[in-house]
């Protein structure tokens, strides 16, 4: 008899609570340990009364400490008592590419078939187009599995891969929110960049975010395509320093630009008073107070575009 045939789709899950036992997993992990102890604490009796979807799940992932954990549940809602020795948690809205089989006559063979061929064709499952994988570092899932027994249509096992869109690269990104000149200003200051080989880094927590001249955190500044029309979009470069000298060989003209663009504290986040905001001079001028990052070009075009790169250049 022929191996069931490999089923893979893509699915949403929205944000959703889960109520279960957390088992860490080691090399030398038991499982029948994790399920006797799961029964013999009240299994899935003590979950039902909140379950929203009675099918039983197996959630892995990386716990802060970096300890690999294997949550045993159900998914649930308005869970007003937490029973002794289970953990309740919420998990964060995700697509999925889930990797399964066609429907089996018991849920014995599609145990037997399932589960050793969920875990080899997830290493390999193809991933849709405009997405990647999300089940590495610092994911909030490694991977779901979902029994499905019993169902009128017969029962399989399920794995779900997390997913995520794929990051736009910085052209991508300006060709699809700027418009006329902004896109076009925008462009060429990203070819001014890479024709003199300056970093441009994607922030990973930031969608529209750039470092730029090294990484986030360490770069010579910041860059931010919105596409808003309110500042500071719709498209930014800020600087992480002003450290170009006294200005001396500087021209006047370049000199009133960076002053034009220096940027006053605007107390943006709650540790405003740690974040470096201060007193600054800039080219020869003091600034009393003014943002960490001291320069902010928004949507510059024109002669300023030009101050700008050689302003960029200073700082190489």
């Amino acid at each position: 008899m022929s191996n069931p045939t490999t089923v893979t789709f893509q699915t949403h899950q929205e944000e959703f609570s889960f109520l279960g036992i957390e088992n860490i997993v080691t090399d030398s992990a038991n499982f029948g340990h994790f399920w006797d102890n799961f029964f013999k604490l009240g299994g899935y009796d003590k979950i039902n009364p909140y379950a929203t979807d009675p099918k039983p799940i197996n959630i892995w992932y990386t716990n802060a400490a970096g300890e690999k954990i294997y949550f045993q549940g159900l998914m649930v809602k308005d869970v007003d008592e937490v029973p002794e020795g289970y953990t309740l948690a919420k998990f964060p809205a995700s697509d999925f590419i889930v990797v399964t089989h066609d429907w089996l006559p018991t849920y014995s063979e599609a145990q037997g078939y399932g589960i050793d061929a969920g875990w080899k064709n997830i290493k390999t499952v193809e991933i849709p187009d405009g997405y990647i994988r999300n089940d590495g570092d610092g994911s909030p899932i490694t991977v779901i599995e979902r029994d499905n027994h019993d169902t009128p249509d017969g029962s399989r096992i399920e794995f779900w891969v997390p997913i995520k869109k794929k990051p736009r690269t910085i052209e991508e990104q300006i060709n699809t929110v700027l418009n006329r000149d902004a896109r076009k200003n925008a462009l060429d200051f990203i070819e001014f960049l890479q024709a003199n080989n300056y970093q441009l880094n994607k922030n990973k927590d930031d969608a529209v975010g750039w470092a730029v001249g090294g990484v986030v955190g360490n770069s010579i500044g910041y860059m931010m395509v919105d596409g808003a029309e309110q500042m500071p979009g719709p498209w930014t470069m800020w600087f992480n320093s002003c450290d170009f000298g006294d200005g001396g060989d500087i021209s006047d003209d370049l000199k009133e630009t960076a002053w034009e663009h220096a940027s006053p504290c605007g107390k943006c986040h709650a540790g405003w008073k740690d974040c470096g905001c201060g007193g600054r001079t800039i080219f020869g001028r003091n600034f009393e107070n003014l943002c960490h990052s001291p320069l902010m070009f928004t949507n510059p075009g024109g002669k300023t575009l030009e101050n700008l790169k050689k302003l960029v250049l200073m700082l190489k």
